[in-house]
């Protein structure tokens, strides 16, 4: 899916959630995948980026389903980058593995959170 941040994209989901699209941004903690902490993505949040940027929520659930938080931030991000809400990324390949080691760490400390072990 092909997203397309325009004002009034980004208007129209904020109005349907009383979100604000710069606040949701923000709440990254930055504006580079490359320092997005994984483990504070709201899945609420990047389905309000996808619509944002274009897409229904239906289509915005079904590529987190589908395709994962990783490569759903990846578009996100991307299509940001396209419409002019980012600078250039620099050295995007590292950003982007980056991004996918802190997921696995996330996703691997989720998986393990509540299991008792023996001493």
């Amino acid at each position: 899916m092909k997203l397309n941040y325009k004002a009034s994209n980004i208007a129209n989901a904020e109005d349907l959630t009383n979100k604000s699209f710069l606040g949701v941004i923000s709440e990254l903690g930055s504006l580079s995948i490359a320092s997005t902490d994984m483990s504070k993505v709201k899945i609420s949040s990047l389905i309000f980026l996808l619509e944002a940027g274009g897409a229904t929520r239906e289509e915005a659930s079904d590529i987190v389903d589908d395709e994962g938080i990783e490569i759903a931030l990846d578009l996100v991000f991307d299509a940001l980058q396209t419409s002019g809400f980012l600078a250039k990324m620099q050295s995007k390949e590292a950003e982007k593995t980056k991004a996918t080691k802190e997921a696995v760490k996330s996703t691997e400390a989720s998986e393990n959170s509540g299991k008792i072990t023996k001493n």
